[in-house]
């Protein structure tokens, strides 16, 4: 009996042996450092980052500035459809948004635009004629994304083809190469304060998780977190999911915690800030300065 008694002893002691020594070795494995110096936990998050990085890199950026795509200016007056049919007022509020524009005055088309809308607020969508607002928000459009706060006005528009030219313009606006992901989270933020529509938030936050470094990119969501609307607020986290590729990060503590992990790249600048005018190869072979 003593015997048996002894034997099951030193089977368990040896198992538990076995065991504290394989803990040993998988956790000295887990840690232990590759030959770069690097252990697999950190290489593993290393990796995981830099795809997150790849992903967002990967975006395509394909919108640029009416002036670096040598678009003309809208001419109001000739797209206007032939079987729109305007009052003397609601030509002259085309006329002076077509001047606004040749005068490149936003200052001016947003004064029109506001009695375009102030037209809409009284008797509704439906009773301002289609092409008047199609139009202004065409003229709008040559101004973004200054003009994102008024383009604001339209998407509830009950017209599906201004919609979607709402949609489309502001989406652009977004993804503006030249713009800089600081001025566009200035932006961002503004306009979240009272942004619903589904469709823009897409847009809006695809805009944070493609184009902004990961410090401007925490400091949007923090800024919407606390201004934002309902709709915006019930979205940031989910985005904060697929921006950072981590889902436990429920806290802004654990947002600024993780930011502390994963700071700036010394490339960011180059990548996501305002895009550089590039230089005139003519000007630069005939000797003229290059303006900057």
């Amino acid at each position: 009996m003593v015997n048996n008694t002894k034997i099951i002893m030193v089977a368990g002691a040896a198992l538990l042996a076995v065991g504290i020594i394989g803990a040993t070795i998988f956790t000295l494995k887990s840690e232990a450092p590759s030959p770069d110096g690097i252990s697999e936990r950190q290489s593993h998050k290393k990796k995981r980052n830099i795809r997150i990085r790849k992903n967002r890199k990967g975006a395509e950026r394909h919108i640029q500035t009416p002036k670096s795509l040598g678009r003309e200016k809208p001419n109001l007056l000739e797209d206007l459809d032939d079987e729109a049919k305007l009052t003397a007022a609601e030509l002259a509020l085309l006329n002076e948004l077509q001047e606004g524009v040749d005068r490149e005055s936003f200052r001016d088309v947003v004064k029109t635009v506001e009695k375009i809308q102030k037209m809409i607020r009284e008797k509704g969508f439906d009773g301002v004629p289609v092409a008047l607002r199609a139009e202004a928000v065409e003229a709008l459009g040559w101004f973004t994304p200054d003009s994102l706060a008024e383009l604001l006005g339209f998407m509830a528009d009950t017209d599906p083809d201004v919609l979607d030219d709402v949609m489309t313009k502001f989406e652009d606006a977004i993804d503006d190469a030249e713009l800089g992901d600081r001025a566009l989270s200035e932006i961002l933020k503004s306009v979240a304060k009272v942004l619903d529509n589904e469709e823009a938030l897409d847009a809006l936050f695809m805009g944070i998780e493609s184009d902004m470094r990961n410090s401007v990119a925490v400091a949007t969501y923090k800024e919407i977190l606390k201004t934002g609307s309902d709709a915006a607020k019930s979205r940031v986290w989910e985005s904060i999911e697929d921006f950072t590729g981590e889902d436990d990060i429920k806290t802004i503590e654990q947002l600024e915690e993780w930011l502390k992990e994963n700071p700036d790249d010394e490339d960011d600048e180059d990548f996501f800030g305002p895009d550089k005018e590039e230089p005139d190869d003519d000007a630069a072979e005939a000797g003229t300065p290059i303006k900057k």
